[in-house]
């Protein structure tokens, strides 16, 4: 299946390869299927993640177009993404033991922060409203902070979640 949100030139943006994983991301005893790319550097990025629902393979996160996703320690994903210059985010989010079908970070933001639950729950949130710097709570309530607070936020959540060096990423093409 082609990556439907990626349409990129994959020999000059940086990307080295396509590869996927396998992780139990929300503790279910059936491990996810998470496809990705490393960067120049190594890094590797999600952009899609399917689950079993109903014993069948339904796609219940995805990165989309301006964005990043990593997989972090303990199960948590970590989204940075931008709607544009003044609207973007940071979303630390764990996978629902019962997913439901696709889900992704953005739409929740986009939404007001509803507390979706389907497939993401949401642990922490940062992000620029109408160039407003903003930190939302579990609940949904924003509020405004400065620059320099969510540079104190956003330091706090990279190193509270970092990337989960120990899942085993295997190259999509050889």
């Amino acid at each position: 299946m082609a990556i439907p949100n990626y349409l990129m030139d994959w020999a000059n943006n940086g990307f080295s390869n396509v590869c996927y994983a396998f992780s139990d991301l929300n503790g279910d005893n059936a491990p996810e299927l998470i496809i990705g790319c490393k960067d120049a550097q190594a890094n590797t990025q999600a952009f899609d993640i399917w689950s079993y629902v109903n014993n069948a393979p339904v796609r219940v996160a995805y990165s989309w177009e301006r964005s990043i996703m990593r997989v972090c320690a303990g199960g948590y994903l970590y989204e940075r993404g931008s709607g544009g210059f003044q609207d973007w985010m940071i979303t630390v989010s764990t996978l629902s033991a019962y997913p439901t079908g696709i889900g992704d970070a953005w739409t929740d933001y986009a939404n007001g922060f509803n507390g979706r639950t389907d497939n993401l729950n949401v642990v922490e949130k940062l992000g620029m409203e109408s160039g407003t710097y903003v930190k939302i709570d579990a609940q949904g309530n924003k509020t405004a902070i400065t620059a320099e607070q969510f540079q104190t936020e956003n330091q706090t959540i990279e190193q509270q979640y970092p990337a989960d060096n120990s899942i085993e990423w295997i190259p999509l093409v050889s």
